[in-house]
């Protein structure tokens, strides 16, 4: 049986490590962010989850006005949440939100409301993406919620 000599074994690893997709090193690898909306200071990306089998974003909404009706648009809705590759421009689909009304519905919030909910899509393998609803390419004044340069760090 052919082995592989010791000073070998360590550069062999890395290079595998490099070639292994990130969501399949750990079963749930969870991820401290705090950043706030792109276009709406009351809306903050608290932390993200990555697992083998999706990728959970854990949002908050402060309402800062007297009032307001919030909600989002459900999975398969062209103008629903989604995750965009910057790098490549690929995007990852909105499978379930839970937390937040779905239209046609909306929550009633009054000044100091908080509000929590997550948003869960298929699995990211990258560790850097933008959070969109609402804009499909090139409507830049359609943008509901965004969120852009999200970085995942350990």
């Amino acid at each position: 049986m052919p082995s592989i000599h010791p000073s070998l074994a360590g550069g062999l690893l890395a290079l595998s490590m490099l070639f292994t997709p990130l969501f399949a090193l750990a079963t749930d690898l969870v991820y401290p962010v705090g950043q706030v909306s792109d276009n709406d200071p009351g809306l903050v990306l608290k932390r993200v989850r990555q697992s083998a089998d999706s990728t959970q974003l854990f949002l908050e909404y402060n309402e800062r006005e007297s009032s307001a009706r919030i909600g989002t648009y459900p999975p398969g809705h062209p103008d629903s949440f989604r995750l965009i590759d910057p790098a490549s421009g690929r995007e990852y689909a909105l499978r379930a939100v839970k937390g937040i009304a779905t239209a046609p519905d909306f929550d009633e919030t009054e000044d100091g409301d908080s509000l929590e909910f997550s948003l869960e899509f298929e699995p990211v393998a990258v560790r850097r993406f933008d959070l969109r609803e609402g804009m499909q390419k090139g409507e830049e004044d359609e943008v509901m919620w965004h969120i852009s340069g999200i970085r995942l760090q350990p």
